[in-house]
């Protein structure tokens, strides 16, 4: 009976344990997903920034051959 008791002490606490790992293991997730999504803004603010100074080189390439 006593190595019963210890064996469903044990499950609780294995048990026990697993829920911990499961919630740190979700905490750190949406640690990843914050960073995630902070670089998908990053890409996209740099994309911008590339197409806005590619629209000005145009621009200022088409004023330079019109002046000429």
């Amino acid at each position: 009976m006593e190595i019963d008791i210890n064996i469903y002490s044990r499950l609780k606490d294995i048990e026990l344990m697993s829920r911990i790992e499961i919630l740190e293991l979700e905490r750190k997730k949406k640690e990843i997903d914050e960073i995630l999504n902070r670089l998908q803004k990053n890409s996209q603010t740099t994309r911008d920034k590339i197409s806005e100074l590619i629209s000005d080189a145009v621009k200022t390439n088409s004023t330079k051959k019109m002046k000429e």
